[in-house]
């Protein structure tokens, strides 16, 4: 008899929210899901983007190939061959629970018998486990069941019984401690000794949860590391000593990776702003033929090569391609799983979560995809995996890429030339500091290489972009407004 699967996506669910040793929040459920089957902390996202992630999950293949880079571009690949179409067609029920930015106008629904979507304030709190217990018992067994979780992902949501310091430090913890206790609820209905469940997230975040934010809008600033070093020492020497200063002007700067900088007002308060700011602006730039992305751009550029980095504003996910944001949770649990209770620290992508399912479920096919099988018995350790990443940003029309290593990773922009790269010592420096370009050049050359080959293969699908008809642009631009993800 066919098993079933549960496939959960977490919107912004970190790894080390998960495996790290320094977290503050609490989920007994998740960990006991880790006990019972395989773990993969070092899973690395093909982006800092749901859309792009999801998509990966989906087809196995980079966004070059499955053509989801960017909110307005264009829709799946018509060639590419998704999971829900794979099981359809070996006889499972196909169903996906969506919510998000996750459209079927992507044609993201391709090979689902049933796409539900539902707006991001339908959720676990405001739904109901009982809502969601009930839906799974409709479903007609062998089924196969998308379920894409947003309660982590900005404005957080949780509910209020866990918005207390001993369920996490941030309210990010909070409401991954809220999530985890949901979760258990709903897994408890569910026969995992006929259900296989793969749990994993589209991408990571940033823990930015700050509300005192004193101004709108500010690009961070990089700063030499004696200065850095020197008001972190500060930040920890007073952040329990003056109230006036953990309460003021601490909010004001954050440290984490590499920036410190003026934080961003609350996710509803930008959006406001973005709002008063179009309702003054748009019309004069419109009569005048200015372009404002143009002017972001230009700035971006002249930054980029004058003092080589990204202004790049921390707050949720945003544009840029560090580990924080792309090394996401992989957990596979069952009960014919093998080597229940291990955990694989080695590498692995995105791009691997569906072959990897199809030898969970016994299943070939001949469909090309880029990524590999990756359980245990059959993970090909070769000298140096690779996995490839890139992001778009739409306001500022930008592009970025780059190649993960598990020692080193190298970052190019597009606009710039290939001086302008940044090179992180990963295992000596795991924060992504320093960029060792200057220190490295063979390790920066070698790995340029790499990229061009990804390069050149990504070449051959330039002439497959596709394009939304004008009626399913307007529905997703409505639904990218709503979230505030587009002006």
């Amino acid at each position: 008899m066919k098993s079933n699967l549960l496939l959960i996506t977490i919107d912004c669910l970190r790894s080390d929210m998960i495996f790290g040793q320094n977290r503050t929040c609490k989920t007994p459920n998740i960990d006991n899901l880790r006990k019972k089957g395989i773990s993969y902390p070092n899973m690395i996202a093909s982006g800092p983007a749901t859309l792009e992630g999801i998509s990966a999950v989906f087809t196995g293949c980079y966004s070059f190939v499955h053509k989801i880079e960017s909110w307005t571009k264009s829709h799946l690949n018509p060639k590419c061959t998704t999971i829900a179409e794979i099981l359809k067609n070996c006889g499972y029920n196909t169903y996906a629970w969506s919510t998000g930015p996750l459209l079927k106008q992507y044609k993201l629904d391709k090979g689902f018998n049933k796409f539900s979507y539902r707006s991001t304030n339908k959720n676990l709190y405001t739904l109901g486990t009982d809502y969601f217990v009930k839906e799974i018992k409709k479903l007609k067994e062998p089924w196969f069941l998308w379920f894409h979780l947003f309660e982590l992902h900005r404005p957080r949501q949780l509910d209020r019984n866990f918005n207390n310091i001993k369920y996490g430090k941030t309210k990010y913890e909070r409401a991954l401690s809220s999530l985890d206790k949901y979760l258990s609820i709903l897994l408890n209905s569910i026969n995992l000794d006929h259900t296989i469940l793969i749990l994993t997230a589209d991408h990571g975040e940033n823990l930015n949860d700050n509300k005192l934010t004193p101004f709108t809008f500010a690009y961070l600033i990089r700063l030499p590391k004696k200065i850095m070093d020197f008001l972190n020492w500060i930040y920890k020497k007073t952040k329990n000593k003056l109230s006036f200063i953990k309460d003021k002007i601490q909010p004001m700067f954050f440290y984490e990776k590499k920036y410190i900088g003026i934080f961003q007002n609350p996710y509803h308060k930008i959006r406001g702003w973005s709002r008063i700011r179009n309702a003054l602006f748009s019309p004069i730039f419109k009569l005048i033929g200015f372009k404002e992305h143009k002017l972001n751009r230009s700035l971006i550029k002249y930054l980029i090569s004058t003092y080589r980095y990204v202004p790049y504003v921390l707050d949720g996910h945003g544009f840029h391609l560090y580990d924080f944001l792309l090394k996401i949770p992989f957990i596979i649990v069952g009960n014919n799983i093998p080597y229940q209770g291990e955990t694989i620290n080695a590498m692995v992508r995105q791009i691997d979560i569906l072959p990897t399912i199809m030898k969970l479920l016994n299943i070939k096919t001949e469909i090309k995809v880029q990524g590999n099988n990756i359980l245990p018995p059959l993970l090909k350790k070769t000298p140096e995996p690779t996995a490839f990443m890139n992001t778009f940003s739409n306001k500022i029309q930008l592009s970025m890429m780059g190649i993960r290593t598990e020692k080193w990773k190298y970052i190019k922009y597009d606009i710039v030339n290939s001086d302008n790269v940044e090179l992180y010592d990963l295992q000596n420096d795991p924060q992504e500091n320093y960029n060792v370009i200057k220190k490295y050049p063979d390790i920066g050359k070698r790995l340029m290489n790499k990229l061009n080959v990804i390069l050149e293969e990504k070449n051959k699908y330039n002439d497959q972009m596709t394009v939304f008809s004008k009626k399913d642009e307007e529905i997703i631009k409505k639904r990218l407004r709503a979230l505030g993800y587009i002006d």
